[in-house]
């Protein structure tokens, strides 16, 4: 037998060579596993967040969180959000992100986020909670008001839903009467499916909101609060509910009201003179004109004597090019009416169209239209155009101030101080007469800052005052009055506003921010505002 002696050495290398021979082939069988191996996708990757806010179609607010990262699954139908025990299905995604929407008990507390794709679960490493709209106060319609009257809170992300939204006043819940959108419109980020891909998108939103609420008889001055969607937002200014009172009667839709001794109001409706009661009761006094024919305003004297100025006659012209006035001019027109308390109707001062003094029907006006009395000495003013005229109690008219052209021809029209007829206004648009006194004061041109005194005498001057904000009488300013503390009333479309040492302040004393027609003082100085529903009377 053949033997083989190698010595130790030789042994040892021969080792070596064998164990680098065999790891070389268990290498090279590797490779061709891996090579015939099917290919793993890698695992995605959780990148970050990101809270969407949209509304649905009745404006209340839904929320979604999209979860982004890399080597998501472009099929993302085994793709979930647990917010804490709360299970989110995606609802959209591709390989870069997908989308759930957050429920609905999830949305007002913390969650921890438990991310789940294709069964395996990532804990995100924040707690999250959604952030919610707030609701927003743009403005109340007004700042003070009567118990019983309307306040209206415009702002943004009131609840559709008038049960979810709460309005306290100092610490008193006011109920909703009513909830409406406004026409504010605005957007925010949202999302629409296209297939499997969620894309971001601007929504169109209308989530001004009206709210509209009563004072109650509770209510007392203090903060106001409007509670919606979870969240609080509280006015800037304390809302000053004031100690004024006011009952009401169907309205008589009245411009330029005045009382007699006696406590009867009257007014004029077009073409018509209405007496209504202290008891409510309304009745036609008398009729001047036909149907088309609009009368000014008129005044009563204590014992029911009616005087009323014609005013312009607005009827509808022809169709088709003319040259024709404004106003038609009728035998009905450019006088002054004085109607009996049993309702005898005469011309107590004017004739023919034209601009002429002169006792009674010898004197002529252009277009009387506002008129007032002094109490004291029983003459009456009008406005005729640009010019104010008088008219003594025995019927003589004569022209106090402005321009005085003569028939036919343009009047002055201007800003200008001084005596009698050296005198312009803009546009005479409403008087008073102070009756401790015997000056007028007038809108000239319908602004606050055009206020003018005419003393009993004729001089014209303009009165400076202090407007708290641009233009606060607008062109609808329907009547005047003086109070038992010489303060002076304006009444424009749907305010009335109080001139005291110069400065101009609002009252808040329409209740429900109705158009004024009318507006007058009784022996009480309570206020009477008569609007297009209601007639008021107000007790300061």
């Amino acid at each position: 037998m053949f033997t083989l002696t190698i010595s130790k050495k030789a042994a040892g290398l021969l080792l070596s060579v064998f164990l680098l021979l065999l790891f070389s082939c268990k290498k090279d069988s590797n490779k061709l596993e891996e090579k015939n191996a099917p290919t793993e996708t890698a695992n995605p990757v959780i990148g970050g967040i990101w809270q969407y806010t949209a509304f649905n179609s009745s404006g209340k607010p839904f929320y979604t969180l999209a979860i982004s990262g890399i080597n998501f699954k472009k099929d993302f139908k085994n793709y979930k959000v647990l917010f804490n025990d709360l299970t989110a299905n995606a609802i959209a995604g591709d390989s870069l992100q997908f989308v759930v929407n957050i429920p609905d008990a999830a949305v007002t507390t913390e969650s921890t986020l438990t991310i789940v794709m294709d069964g395996k679960s990532t804990i995100y490493g924040k707690p999250f909670k959604v952030e919610q709209i707030e609701p927003t106060i743009a403005n109340l319609n007004t700042e003070a008001g009567m118990r019983g009257s309307k306040l209206v809170i415009t702002g943004t992300y009131f609840s559709p839903v008038p049960s979810e939204n709460m309005v306290m006043l100092n610490g008193v819940k006011i109920a909703i009467d009513s909830l409406k959108s406004s026409n504010y419109e605005g957007s925010t980020s949202g999302g629409v499916v296209n297939g499997n891909i969620y894309q971001g998108v601007n929504r169109n939103l209308y989530t001004g909101r009206v709210i509209n609420v009563t004072i109650p008889p509770n209510a007392s001055t203090g903060k106001l609060v409007v509670t919606s969607y979870g969240k609080s937002v509280t006015y800037s200014n304390d809302v000053n509910v004031l100690s004024s009172t006011f009952t009401s009667f169907p309205s008589t839709i009245l411009k330029s009201i005045s009382f007699d001794g006696a406590g009867n109001m009257y007014g004029t409706v077009k073409n018509t003179v209405v007496k209504v009661t202290p008891g409510g009761g309304i009745n036609t006094l008398a009729t001047i004109g036909d149907k088309d024919f609009i009368l000014g305003d008129c005044v009563a004297d204590a014992a029911g004597n009616v005087y009323v100025a014609s005013g312009d006659d607005y009827t509808l012209l022809p169709s088709g090019p003319h040259n024709l006035p404004l106003y038609r001019i009728t035998e009905n027109s450019s006088k002054v009416y004085k109607i009996t308390p049993g309702g005898a109707v005469s011309v107590f001062a004017g004739s023919t169209n034209g601009l002429a003094d002169g006792q009674g029907t010898d004197a002529k006006f252009r277009s009387p239209t506002h008129i007032v009395r002094n109490a004291k000495t029983g003459d009456l003013y009008v406005s005729d155009a640009l010019v104010i005229r008088k008219i003594t109690a025995n019927g003589t008219v004569s022209t106090l101030a402005g321009s005085n052209n003569p028939a036919g021809s343009s009047y002055t029209n201007g800003l200008k101080d001084g005596q009698g007829t050296a005198a312009s206004f803009l546009y005479i648009y409403s008087m008073l007469c102070d009756a401790s006194t015997g000056d007028l004061y007038v809108i000239d041109d319908s602004y606050l800052g055009n206020l003018r005194k005419v003393t009993a005498g004729g001089y014209v001057s303009t009165i400076k005052i202090t407007v708290p904000y641009y233009n606060v009488i607008s062109f609808n300013t329907v009547g005047m009055a003086i109070d038992a503390s010489n303060n002076i009333l304006i009444s424009t479309y749907d305010k009335i506003y109080k001139i005291k040492d110069g400065m101009v302040s609002d009252m808040h004393l329409n209740p429900f921010g109705e158009a004024i027609y009318g507006m007058a003082l009784d022996g009480s100085n309570n206020i009477y505002l008569n609007t297009a529903k209601t007639l008021y009377k107000i007790l300061p």
